[in-house]
């Protein structure tokens, strides 16, 4: 899925999967092109998992002043994903799974 504007609204598409597609559905796009959309307005979020997908995605939202958090090793159940946005510099926070709601509301309010 990713989103594109479509007149003055945005919209999600659906693409079909290409056998070279490492991860379907991908967050990686999703998170690619709504950066792109809203820039410094988007939040991005990684929690437990396997691979590397997220990675981009969220490299692409802290390069367009959005922000950045990601699940913490502490709880995480598979530090896949989270690991390689840490490594690449995307994550702005690092943080248990309880403590990222409460960051979530801070940012918010922080921009409001």
């Amino acid at each position: 899925m990713s989103f594109r504007k479509l007149g003055g609204r945005v919209v999600a598409a659906l693409k079909e999967p290409k056998s070279a597609d490492k991860y379907v559905p991908s967050v990686d796009i999703m998170m690619s092109s709504i950066s792109e959309i809203f820039g410094q307005k988007i939040m991005g979020v990684v929690l437990t998992g396997m691979g590397s997908d997220g990675k981009t995605g969220m490299l692409e939202i802290k390069k367009n002043g959005g922000y950045t958090i990601v699940e913490s090793e502490e709880t995480a159940v598979v530090f896949g994903m989270p690991s390689e946005v840490i490594k690449a510099g995307a994550a702005e926070k690092v943080l248990p799974i309880s403590k990222i709601p409460i960051e979530m509301i801070k940012a918010v309010r922080r921009t409001e």
